[in-house]
């Protein structure tokens, strides 16, 4: 049977509190834009309605994840053998106040999978990374997993990095495990969609993996006494990472040479970006540090800016 381990009680509460510092974000943007796009005379109904749905996804989310959570886990545990190491439940963050969750991180001789489970019921169809659902007979689209865990899949390629670990990178394979789908077809997808016995085979199919027993155990340590970062940490030196408000620095007050800025934002298009003032060196340390997203690119206007984006 397989290894099962869980982050620390107390490692998890403090990720989640800043978790849920940005849940609460999200419930006062909700109410920013009702005031902001409501007349006043509904805000009274409006307003706690529109938190009140926000809380209930959440919750809604939360329970019937767990349920197949569970699943899952079982399975894990009883059919993969010792040589596997199982974490339920990882909360990681992968640069200060981003944070990564993913349901399941199985780690062995295959390789390093990160799973997310689905506990849908009913019938499902994903095709080019598409998510529908059949409603009263017809195909709905709905939010696609696929999505939701690539970007674990890039989260998770980030804190690896931030880390140092094994080197050559380890296979690093997403899977989305459907728990209670009666009827589930994926086509030309971008990662396996499968169900829970689908993916006992899957875990071990023999691929070649560089991992050994003192590797898996080294990522699984840093797994498990993984701490919220330091917000005033960047390559270990003191720095702030600047706001997206804050003004720009003005050219030549850049001291010493490999000194940098960095600078989150987020475009017009809705497009997450990083911006680095500094030598393309130092850019270049920092888009490695992000997992090398994207491409990293010169400021046309600037000569000492480069900036890449996270998607």
């Amino acid at each position: 049977m397989a290894r099962i381990f869980t982050q620390s009680g107390a490692q998890k509460s403090a990720f989640l509190k800043r978790v849920d510092e940005k849940a609460a974000a999200q419930r006062q943007h909700v109410r920013e834009r009702v005031d902001a796009e409501i007349p006043k005379i509904l805000h009274w109904a409006l307003t706690p309605l529109a938190t009140a749905m926000v809380r209930t996804k959440q919750r809604r989310d939360s329970q019937q994840g767990a349920r197949g959570e569970f699943a899952v886990s079982w399975r894990l545990w009883a059919r993969l053998p010792k040589a596997w190491a199982i974490i339920n439940d990882v909360v990681l963050e992968y640069q200060p106040g981003e944070y990564a969750q993913i349901d399941h991180i199985a780690i062995g001789p295959g390789g390093i999978f990160l799973i997310e489970t689905k506990a849908w019921d009913g019938a499902i169809l994903l095709k080019n990374d598409e998510c529908f659902r059949k409603e009263a007979g017809k195909w709905v689209k709905t939010h696609s997993p696929i999505h939701q865990h690539n970007t674990h899949r890039r989260r998770f390629h980030q804190w690896y990095a931030l880390h140092g670990l094994p080197q050559p990178l380890p296979p690093i394979e997403p899977i989305v495990v459907f728990t209670q789908a009666r009827w589930l077809v994926a086509d030309q997808c971008s990662m396996p969609v499968l169900k829970p016995r689908q993916a006992m085979v899957y875990l071990t199919k023999g691929a070649d993996c560089p991992l050994d027993e003192v590797s898996v155990d080294r990522i699984v340590d840093k797994i498990l006494t993984a701490t919220p970062l330091p917000m005033t940490t960047v390559y270990g030196s003191p720095t702030r990472f600047p706001s997206p408000t804050d003004p720009p620095v003005p050219s030549g007050q850049l001291t010493p040479p490999n000194a940098s800025q960095i600078r989150e934002g987020t475009n017009r298009a809705g497009r997450k970006y990083v911006r680095i003032r500094g030598t393309r060196e130092v850019a270049h340390k920092v888009w490695e540090q992000y997992g090398k997203p994207g491409k990293l690119l010169a400021d046309r206007f600037d000569k000492e800016t480069f900036f890449f984006y996270c998607d």
